[in-house]
C-alpha cells in the first residue's frame, strides 16, 4: 500500500462528502498499480453500502469477494493503523493531496526511468515485441533505420500526456458541435478539438447574489486600490469580521448570507501584532477566520502562496470546503507568483481562470491593489498592473483621505467601477486607535455615505494640487520681485528671464505683479516695458499703461 495516511483516514472518519467528490481521483490511485487492493476494497465497498467502512468493516466485505481474503489487505490495514498513530489529527483534503502529489512525482519518474531504457533496447511498458515492431516500422522502416532515440521522445510525451495524476479542469459539453479538428500542443503531442457554441434559448438566468449587496458580488473579484497608508488593511479586517461573525454591513445593510468562513493572506502585516487585534476589536469570528499560511512540500519545505503556480489547489479548497465564502489577499501583488503582472499576455489567463473558479464555487475574492504612479488617467487606469487586472474584477473601490478634510482623518470609500450595481455611492470613514487585551490596534468607524465616485475625488485632489503648485509659484514670485525692484524699474523682460531661470513661470509672474500693485511703463529710451515698485519712478514724459 502505497498511501497508509489517506487509507488511515478513510476507515477512522466519515469521508463520504469527499469520497463522492473525489472518487475518480480516489480510483486513480487504487489502480496505479497492483499493491493497492486495500483501497480498491474500500471503494468497492463504499460504492455497494454507501457507507465508510472500518478496518473491520472492510476485512468483512474483502471475505465475500471472489478474489480477496483479509490476509491479502493485513499489510496495508498495519500500515494504515501505524501512521494513524503517528498522525491522529490528519484530515482528508491533506492526506488526499500528499498522495495525489507522491503519485503524480512516482508517475513522472518512472516515465523518465523507462525513456532512458528505450534508447538501449527495452519495448516501452503496455507494448508486446509485434506491436512495438510494428509502430517502428511506420515510423522509420526497415530495422536498421530505427531511432530509439528519438522514439523514446516520442513515448515520453504520449505518456505525460496520458498521466493520469494531472488534474484537468474540465466541463460537460452542451453546446453544438459546430467544427472539429486536431491541435499539436508544446509538448508536439496531438489532441482532438471541437468548437462549440450553445444556443442562448437554453441559458437559464440567474440573478446577482451579493455578499455585501450592492457593493461586493458574491463568486466575484473585487479589488480595493489606493495608496499606501489610507486605510485599505485596516478595512479588510472589519470586512472579514463581519462575515466571519455575520454582522450587518458598515452602511446597515444585513448580512444576509450569515457566519462565513474566511481566508485570509497578508504578506505586509503581522498576524499576531497587527491582524488579530484588528480583528479582534471588529468583532471577528476567529474560528471562521483561516490564515493562509503557504504551500508546504512532501519534504516539509514551505514556501509562499501563488496564484500562478497554487491556483488548482486553492480551487480545490474551495471546493473541499464550501463554507468558505470570502478569499482575501494583502497585498496581491505579493501572490501573483512567477508571472508579469504588467504583461496582458501572461495575466489573461490567470485572471479568467481565478473568475472561472469564483463564478463556479460561488466564493468572493477581496484583494488589497495599490495604484501605480500614472497622473494622466482616470481611477480604474490608476490600478497597478497590466489592464486585465483592473477588468477582470467586477467591482472596484478606491481608498484615499477625504480632499475636503483639512485635518486630514477622514478618509473615503469610493466606488471605481462596478458592472452589476447603479449605485455609485460610497462611504466616509476614520481610523481610531482602540486598546485590546492591552495592546493598541488600529479600528475603523464608518460614517455617513457619499456620493462621489473615485474619479470625483480624483478631479477635487488635482485641482486642489493645481492649485497648491499655483500657490507656491506665486509666493516665489513675489518674493522674487521684491528683491528684484528694490533700487528702481527694471526692463520686464529681463525680470520675467531670471525668473524663468529659478523655475518660476510667467502666469506666476504677473499675478506676482498684480498682487504687488507693480507698474508697468515703457522707457521712451529702450523702448521696452518697464516694471517699477514706485508710482514716483516713472519718468514724466512716459505714457502710463
Amino acid at each position: 500500500m502505497e498511501y497508509p495516511g489517506l487509507l488511515s483516514v478513510l476507515l477512522n472518519e466519515d469521508c463520504s462528502q469527499h469520497i463522492a467528490k473525489e472518487e475518480p481521483r480516489l480510483r486513480a490511485l487504487a489502480t496505479a498499480n497492483g499493491s493497492n487492493q486495500a483501497l480498491i476494497a474500500y471503494l468497492d465497498c463504499f460504492k455497494k453500502t454507501g457507507a465508510c467502512p472500518n478496518a473491520e468493516g472492510l476485512k468483512s466485505y474483502i471475505s465475500t469477494m471472489e478474489k480477496g481474503t483479509p490476509e491479502s489487505i493485513s499489510v496495508d490495514l498495519d500500515n494504515a493503523a501505524q501512521w494513524r498513530s503517528a498522525s491522529p489529527g490528519e484530515s482528508f483534503p491533506i492526506a488526499m493531496e500528499r498522495s495525489w502529489t507522491e503519485a503524480q512525482e512516482s508517475y513522472v519518474r518512472f516515465g523518465y526511468t523507462m525513456a532512458n531504457k528505450i534508447t538501449v533496447g527495452m519495448i516501452p511498458p503496455g507494448m508486446t515485441q509485434y506491436s512495438f515492431e510494428k509502430r517502428m516500422m511506420a515510423l522509420y522502416g526497415e530495422m536498421a533505420n530505427w531511432d530509439r532515440l528519438a522514439f523514446s521522445e516520442i513515448w515520453h510525451n504520449e505518456y505525460k500526456a496520458a498521466n493520469p495524476f494531472t488534474k484537468k479542469v474540465t466541463f460537460e459539453v452542451q453546446g453544438e458541435v459546430l467544427a472539429t479538428g486536431v491541435v499539436i500542443d508544446d509538448e508536439e503531442v496531438a489532441h482532438n478539438v471541437s468548437l462549440v457554441a450553445t444556443s442562448y434559448a437554453n441559458i437559464e438566468m440567474l440573478p446577482t447574489n451579493w455578499l455585501w449587496p450592492d457593493k461586493i458580488p458574491a463568486g466575484f473579484i473585487t479589488w480595493w486600490a489606493g495608496k499606501g497608508g489610507c486605510g485599505k488593511s485596516a478595512s479588510l479586517c472589519d470586512l472579514i469580521a463581519r462575515v466571519s461573525a455575520g454582522l450587518p454591513f458598515p452602511d446597515g445593510t444585513p448580512n444576509t448570507q450569515g457566519p462565513r468562513k474566511v481566508l485570509f493572506g497578508s504578506s505586509e502585516d503581522d498576524s499576531q501584532r497587527t491582524l488579530k487585534p484588528r480583528l479582534e476589536v471588529a468583532g471577528a469570528n476567529m474560528d471562521n477566520v483561516k490564515r493562509l499560511d503557504g504551500i508546504v512540500t512532501g519534504e516539509g519545505i514551505h514556501s509562499m502562496f501563488a496564484l500562478k503556480e497554487n491556483l488548482p489547489l486553492l480551487i480545490q479548497s474551495l471546493e473541499n470546503n464550501p463554507d468558505i465564502g470570502l478569499v482575501c489577499l494583502d497585498a496581491i501583488s505579493s501572490f501573483w507568483g512567477d508571472v508579469n503582472s504588467n504583461a496582458e499576455n501572461e495575466m489573461k489567463p490567470l485572471m479568467d481562470a481565478l473568475k472561472t473558479a469564483l463564478e463556479r464555487t460561488q466564493c468572493t475574492f477581496v484583494g488589497i491593489i495599490h495604484n501605480n504612479k500614472r497622473s494622466d488617467s482616470d481611477a480604474l487606469g490608476k490600478v497597478m498592473g497590466a489592464g486585465c487586472i483592473a477588468n477582470s474584477a467586477r467591482a472596484v473601490f478606491g481608498f484615499g483621505f477625504d480632499p475636503e478634510d483639512e485635518t486630514r482623518k477622514r478618509r473615503m470609500m469610493s466606488l471605481i467601477k462596478c458592472n452589476l450595481t447603479e449605485n455609485t455611492g460610497g462611504m466616509y470613514f476614520t481610523i481610531e486607535n482602540q486598546m485590546v487585551e492591552g495592546l493598541r490596534t488600529a479600528h475603523v468607524v464608518w460614517g455617513d455615505k457619499h456620493n462621489s465616485t473615485a474619479d470625483d475625488v480624483m478631479a477635487v485632489e488635482r485641482d486642489q494640487s493645481g492649485q497648491r503648485r499655483e500657490g507656491k509659484q506665486i509666493t516665489k514670485a513675489v518674493e522674487f520681485l521684491k528683491a528684484a525692484l528694490i533700487n528702481g524699474a527694471r526692463p520686464a523682460v529681463e525680470l520675467l528671464g531670471e525668473a524663468s531661470a529659478q523655475g518660476i513661470n510667467k502666469s506666476a509672474m504677473y499675478r506676482a505683479k498684480d498682487q504687488l500693485m507693480v507698474i508697468n511703463w515703457p522707457d521712451t529710451k529702450k523702448h521696452c516695458s518697464m516694471w517699477g515698485m514706485e508710482r514716483e519712478q516713472i519718468p514724466i514724459d512716459a505714457d502710463v499703461i
